[in-house]
């Protein structure tokens, strides 16, 4: 993943206005759940390549 830039505002006011705006707080929110579906499907992936869940758990789940 390359490193984005997250343009930096130089006057405190500008900054207060992307804020309340939801620019730093909607991004956060968005790698979250960007995050999160991935470490489910991380689970998921190492669930079904465990031997010790059946295979019709596995079956059922796929569909």
């Amino acid at each position: 993943m390359e490193n984005q830039t997250i343009p930096v505002r130089t006057s405190p006011k500008a900054a207060i206005k992307d804020l309340s705006k939801g620019g730093l707080t909607s991004r956060t929110k968005n790698i979250g759940i960007l995050f999160f579906n991935y470490t489910q499907k991380e689970v998921f992936d190492s669930l079904q390549n465990d031997s010790r869940v059946s295979s019709e758990n596995n079956d059922k789940y796929q569909q």
